[in-house]
């Protein structure tokens, strides 16, 4: 039978993930002083006597809304136990009459240790009592489960299991969330998070349409967990899946909350029908010259195209109109209209066929025709060539017009003359297959008119399609590629916060370890709002703020997104190893699953990667999607410490360079090093 997972929920894991960038307190207004009593709970061995370590300390006022300090701890008494000393790093503020945790993560001798305050239960700070301290006891190691590749089939019954990797003492009740088809963007965000609350389920079970199923104990001794899952609840197709696990509850008070596992993705064999999926239409919105039709799908199947279908009649709908998108909602803006009735559906396409809308109508009665230009989608896509389209609402006093094609490394001026009707295309060739190309169609006309800036692929042929390798193991839960490189260096499988290695993932400033809405100075965490006001990593006075400078050139690991982010044995590369990869792998641009990228192959062992051209963040804005990758190294620039080294692709070009401001979100891809092995 299914069962409704019911989570126990406690916010607990999330000081794995160091969430939260340093505020001003001031902006606080109300607060008060926390004073952190740590105590070492881990066994050493052969360890010398420890006076002092920094910890990164994170106050927790929801999932979303944290507030992270580095500090300095003492043990001034010799008495084992350490205090946090303001005098040498950050004091710890807290907002008064809220709620909140403390969770402190640190690396002591080699140790990755963790801690949080009281479990399940809230601390608070008030007018009568504006300071608190607070016991927290650090342990090694933290609560981590996984989903098995092994799958079962049992009578009616698939059975899918768990595994607990480390805590198994710290959670109470197992389950497995499922939907059919693939996360969206949105999902993804909330599964990078390491903590699930009530509300985060919610969303889940309203907004995304996952089903909770509890899990039982199979195996206490190798920590394993399983469900039965009926057949006739689903059908044959791929499945997202993620096994989640709720924090022991200490007592009636306590909070609820989760941790999860990665997403995988999973073929169910079912043998029940699938659920009830259909597509609708809105009202048309007129503007000047231009209609736009809206459409809507409503189910959960992965959509390889959306669109509308145009005719004169209800009963002949013969223009078939795709959309450049490939979301739940989708539209298309229409011009150059005869003044009569049209009628029109709206459609997707899925792995199993086409889901019709029901038919609508508009009229264009003497809509008013302005200037405009238009770039209109790139048609005839070969590998090697495409043919480029735009219309012009008037040729009247137009001297030329053309395109504008994006090479990667220049811009390419392509000129032609209008048809009478306005249209003007190009066939551009010598092209590099699979690649994206950006264009905008424009018109000269005593001054310069543009079009909107789209995109192509070229194709690349599936026998041609080279494929990255699989996982050749797994350190953290996380997989790994032996590219059988020089040093030793294992490569991970995909992005931080990417669930396949074709998935960008998250993107982050260098030295930081969370995302954020926006990417630029004001933001960036070691600085004072510019790049001449650094707080940490600067070794030139005239970058520092009031000339500070220090010694470091490669991230510490509390500023390292991939050790904060997935554990103590994965790390951002150095420029050292990111050379090293260029230096012995070939190159090719490919596109997996229509995912533009670039493919390192092992000259040693012929093992690959994918790394996606998954663009960088800057302001609030994604460049280059699509088209270019960067991956940031854990290395400081050489061309001053505002910058630091990364890697690079676009078109055919790639390499290493040390010229990227440190407060662009760019993608991270993990290292480890195994057993510390190096080859000879």
């Amino acid at each position: 039978m299914k069962k409704i997972f019911l989570i126990g929920l406690v916010l607990f894991l999330s000081i794995v993930a160091f969430i939260g960038c340093h505020k001003d307190p001031l902006d606080y207004g109300n607060v008060g002083m926390l004073n952190l009593n740590l105590k070492r709970g881990y066994k050493t061995t052969n360890k010398s006597a420890l006076e002092s370590f920094d910890a990164r300390v994170t106050i927790y006022y929801g999932s979303d809304d944290t507030v992270a300090y580095n500090c300095r701890f003492i043990d001034a008494d010799g008495d084992g136990r350490y205090v946090n000393d303001p005098s040498v790093l950050e004091s710890i503020y807290v907002r008064r009459e809220v709620g909140f945790w403390v969770g402190v993560r640190a690396v002591i001798q080699g140790d990755t240790v963790t801690g949080m305050s009281e479990p399940n239960r809230l601390l608070y700070l008030s007018e009568d009592n504006p300071v608190l301290d607070v016991d927290i006891v650090l342990v090694a190691g933290y609560p981590r489960i996984v989903i098995s590749s092994n799958t079962e089939v049992v009578g009616e019954d698939f059975l899918i299991f768990g595994e607990v990797l480390e805590g198994m003492e710290m959670l109470e009740q197992y389950g497995f969330a499922v939907k059919r088809g693939q996360p969206s963007e949105e999902e993804k965000r909330l599964w990078a998070k390491r903590l699930l609350t009530e509300s985060d389920f919610d969303d889940l079970y309203s907004l995304w349409n996952y089903e909770f199923y509890d899990a039982e104990i199979y195996d206490n001794e190798a920590k394993r967990f399983g469900c039965a899952l009926e057949m006739q609840d689903f059908d044959s197709a791929e499945y997202t899946v993620v096994a989640v696990a709720a924090l022991r509850m200490t007592d009636d008070d306590s909070i609820p909350a989760a941790i999860h596992s990665p997403v995988v993705s999973m073929t169910i064999s079912g043998s029940g029908a699938h659920i009830e999926e259909y597509v609708y239409i809105d009202e048309p919105y007129y503007n000047g010259d231009t209609i736009t039709l809206y459409g809507y799908y409503e189910g959960n199947r992965e959509l390889y195209e959306c669109g509308f279908v145009l005719g004169f009649s209800e009963y002949e709908l013969t223009d078939s109109m795709p959309c450049r998108q490939t979301d739940a909602i989708f539209s298309l803006a229409l011009y150059n209209l005869q003044n009569t009735t049209y009628y029109y559906r709206a459609y997707v396409k899925t792995a199993d066929g086409i889901i019709e809308s029901e038919i609508g109508q508009f009229q264009v009665m003497g809509m008013i025709q302005e200037f405009a230009v238009y770039t209109q989608s790139a048609t005839d896509i070969t590998e090697t060539s495409a043919t480029l389209n735009g219309y012009v609402t008037s040729t009247d006093g137009i001297d030329f017009c053309g395109f504008i094609l994006n090479m990667g490394t220049y811009n390419d001026t392509l000129m032609v003359q209008p048809s009478a009707e306005g249209y003007f295309s190009y066939q551009v060739s010598n092209l590099a297959g699979g690649t994206t190309y950006y264009y905008q169609a424009f018109v000269n006309r005593s001054g310069w008119d543009f079009g909107e800036e789209i995109s192509f692929t070229t194709a690349i042929s599936e026998q041609q399609e080279p494929s990255y390798s699989q996982p050749t193991g797994y350190m953290d839960g996380y997989g790994y590629v032996d590219l059988g490189l020089p040093s030793g260096t294992l490569w991970a499988y995909t992005n931080i916060g990417a669930n396949t290695p074709e998935d960008y993932g998250n993107y982050y400033a260098w030295g930081e370890t969370e995302t954020k809405e926006t990417y630029d100075w004001i933001t960036y965490k070691y600085c004072n709002g510019s790049e001449t006001t650094l707080t940490k990593y600067c070794n030139g006075e005239s970058y520092g703020l009031d000339g500070f400078t220090d010694s470091l050139t490669t991230l510490d690991a509390v500023d390292d997104a991939a050790f904060v982010n997935w554990g103590g044995n994965w790390r951002m590369p150095t420029q050292d190893e990111m050379q090293e990869l260029v230096d012995n792998c070939d190159t090719t641009r490919t596109t997996p699953n229509g995912i533009n990228g670039m493919l390192f192959t092992s000259r040693s062992n012929g093992n690959s990667i994918f790394l996606p051209a998954a663009g960088s963040r800057n302001d609030s804005d994604l460049d280059n999607a699509g088209s270019v990758g960067n991956y940031w190294s854990s290395s400081l620039g050489t061309y001053g410490p505002h910058v630091a080294w990364y890697l690079y692709f676009h078109s055919r070009l790639y390499g290493m360079d040390g010229d990227v401001l440190r407060y662009c979100g760019q993608s991270v891809r993990p290292v480890c090093v195994q057993y510390k092995k190096i080859r000879k």
